[in-house]
């Protein structure tokens, strides 16, 4: 793929076109072990309802509600292409909407709530949080995954319009939201969107939505 990296930058922001399509095919392979983590930390339920914002051409969604009875998923993504490309994986179980997390009418309350490697664009960071607090049942979970801020450094395309994260400034953002929140960094070992081999370092966010004193 030939591509400056502003260009890449502005297509991993919100992919369009025929180079939006082949981002989204190289995030598809490049989020596996991270798509694995939030999966884990999300332990979604049969008959629990899921929003996911940034879902990007949805090919990972099929196997995330594989098996589970009942669940019901929406994908919110800002991409017009990108939630044309997820329609192949739509079902009655699973939905895909074009929108913006702070404006976009949510049919919710859910059960869970997923953002991966999002969370940088939400700029400012706390409304959007607050958002998904308000899309959460009580007792609700909000799974983020993002990378942290020494792996996305080092890499050019992320350098404008990136807010990079080291742990604890997300925890904070989450808690300054409503949420009563715990994280890991976890290890991963993968080729990025440009080619290269690289070791990357995962932040997962698990944040629950409590019921009020």
């Amino acid at each position: 793929m030939s591509v400056t990296p502003e260009e890449l930058g502005r297509q991993l922001r919100t992919p369009s076109g025929p180079l939006g399509l082949k981002v989204a095919e190289g995030m598809n392979q490049t989020n596996q072990q991270l798509i694995a983590y939030c999966q884990e930390a999300l332990a979604l339920a049969p008959g629990q309802s899921l929003l996911e914002v940034g879902p990007g051409n949805g090919q990972h969604v099929p196997a995330l509600l594989a098996g589970l009875a009942g669940s019901r998923y929406l994908g919110l993504d800002l991409s017009p292409d990108m939630v044309a490309a997820a329609q192949a994986h739509s079902s009655p179980q699973i939905r895909f909407e074009q929108g913006d997390l702070l404006s976009h009418p949510l049919p919710g309350p859910f059960d869970k709530a997923l953002a991966i490697n999002v969370a940088y664009f939400w700029q400012p960071l706390v409304p959007a949080l607050k958002a998904l607090f308000e899309a959460l049942k009580v007792g609700g979970t909000l799974v983020l995954g993002v990378r942290d801020r020494a792996t996305m450094a080092s890499q050019p395309q992320f350098q404008e319009g990136f807010t990079f994260f080291d742990g604890p400034d997300l925890a904070q953002a989450l808690e300054e939201a409503g949420f009563t929140v715990s994280y890991r960094q976890r290890p991963e070992h993968s080729v990025t969107i440009l080619g290269q081999l690289m070791p990357k370092q995962a932040l997962i966010y698990t944040a629950i939505k409590e019921a009020a004193c």
